[in-house]
């Protein structure tokens, strides 16, 4: 709340601006304020850490571990068609980005019978 704990400024999450009223339609995990910017040093150490864990994380439609992407990868994926959650926290969210949609589907017809 604006103007309460000190704090003269504040920032609205969960709407679009400029029209300060559409739902935001996007998935926000966490939301950390920091009162200090990271360190030239920190930046790239983080930018390292998400490069090496991130930019090298498989896409893996291979959903029962069977070494093949076939008609029972599938049937997982669409046990839990449009389920949300957590990205990572679902199995079948083969893009982990916190739901079972078209583009896990997409990666799993681009994978099928390999």
């Amino acid at each position: 709340m604006p103007g309460s704990n000190g704090y003269d400024t504040y920032i609205n999450v969960g709407r679009n601006n400029p029209d300060n009223w559409t739902t935001f339609n996007g998935h926000i995990g966490d939301v950390f304020l920091y009162k200090s910017a990271l360190s030239d040093a920190e930046r790239q150490q983080l930018e390292t850490f998400l490069e090496t864990h991130l930019a090298n994380a498989a896409l893996n439609p291979d959903l029962n571990g069977d070494g093949d992407v076939d008609a029972e990868d599938l049937k997982r994926l669409t046990e839990k068609w449009l389920w949300t959650g957590i990205p990572g926290s679902i199995d079948e969210d083969i893009v982990i980005d916190g739901i079972v949609d078209f583009y896990d589907l997409a990666i799993l017809a681009e994978n099928w019978m390999k």
